[in-house]
């Protein structure tokens, strides 16, 4: 199971120990009653907007109540008032992989590295995710067709999640184990879904950090991947696909430069707006007024005709927000340009 370590790693400031009410939420975290700590943090935080502390703990205690959605707001918050920081953003990718999507968990991880640099639970992480993603393509070709030479490679893949698991293990994805001298109280596991999930750490007190953490060793030897052509380059349906994964990992991360990359610059937002322009003032002041956003999209069909510069994508799109939920089909057209597939126009279907 891939461990993700939600540890807040600041010094403690006399204002913070000093708070009764956070000492005492943090005494129902530590054991357990995570429903009660809410309560008195949401009072708390209700009261001090800027307390990044409070947000900090109101997070985690929320993931461990399963309101991931609540718990992107929190940390997000902590974002916005502690900007510097690298562990919310380690935190974000937890719940991320909680909720399934990856690609955003990823996103996350390199901005924690980005801001600390040799962070080496981010970087642990980003190492376990992408080799989640490794075999989850190399699951996809094996899919289509016996291969021994991706077998084998997918075989000792599979061994560094799970040094245990045996070659000829039928596909099914086992985590590597790590123990760590966490105390036990402060340490719960999330509930179990199809996916992995985070083992949610709590510092025993403010400025504590795991120590003496034990890591599964890689067995696998490197091994040479062809690479796949870039988004930019490949005309084919797995073209149109990664630029349609491009678009929704932006809208999910509210990174409004990698939105708008992916459209044309001959897009046509349609009649209710007077202007391309007007359409983007608008996207922007929407998207960044969410605390969230989660797309997510299934029954994806995709048509290219002859000419293979033209791509017509029907979709069911799920929208979360915490202003908003929709499930709407769409359909998306996009043409190939120099700089890959962009979107050219969308429109909701009935």
């Amino acid at each position: 199971m891939i461990k993700f370590l939600l540890i807040l790693c600041l010094a403690a400031s006399p204002a913070f120990a000093a708070d009764n009410k956070l000492e005492l939420a943090k005494q129902d975290m530590q054991a357990g009653h995570y429903a009660k700590a809410l309560e008195t943090l949401r009072s708390v935080v209700a009261a001090e907007e800027d307390n990044y502390e409070a947000w900090f703990l109101f997070g985690v205690a929320q993931v461990h109540e399963q309101q991931d959605h609540q718990a992107i707001e929190a940390f997000r918050h902590v974002i916005t008032l502690r900007p510097k920081l690298a562990e919310p953003h380690n935190n974000l990718a937890a719940v991320y992989n909680n909720l399934g999507d990856t690609n955003a968990a990823i996103k996350e991880l390199e901005v924690a590295l980005k801001k600390r640099p040799n962070y080496a639970v981010a970087e642990e992480n980003l190492a376990d995710l992408h080799i989640k993603l490794a075999l989850q393509y190399y699951r996809n070709s094996l899919s289509h067709g016996a291969n021994e030479a991706v077998s084998q490679r997918y075989a000792r893949l599979l061994r560094v999640r799970n040094p245990a698991a045996n070659a000829g293990d039928a596909p099914i994805i086992a985590a590597a184990q790590k123990t760590t001298t966490t105390p036990p109280d402060t340490s719960v596991k999330a509930k179990p879904v199809p996916i992995p999930v985070p083992v949610i750490t709590m510092p025993s007190s403010v400025g504590t950090t795991a120590a003496n953490d034990t890591y599964a060793q890689p067995l696998v030897a490197e091994t040479k991947v062809a690479p796949r052509p870039s988004i930019a380059e490949d005309k084919s349906i797995t073209g149109v696909l990664d630029a349609l994964e491009a678009w929704r990992v932006a809208w999910s991360s509210q990174d409004l430069d990698a939105y708008f990359s992916s459209y044309s610059d001959n897009f046509h937002p349609g009649s209710r707006f007077t202007s391309t322009p007007a359409w983007k003032a608008y996207k922007t002041r929407v998207i960044k007024n969410k605390s969230f956003i989660n797309v997510q999209f299934e029954k994806v069909e995709v048509d290219i005709p002859a000419s293979r510069d033209v791509a017509t994508i029907s979709v069911l799109q799920h929208f979360r927000s915490n202003t908003y939920v929709g499930n709407d089909r769409k359909q998306i057209t996009m043409k190939y340009t120099p700089n890959g597939w962009k979107i050219m126009a969308e429109v909701a279907l009935p």
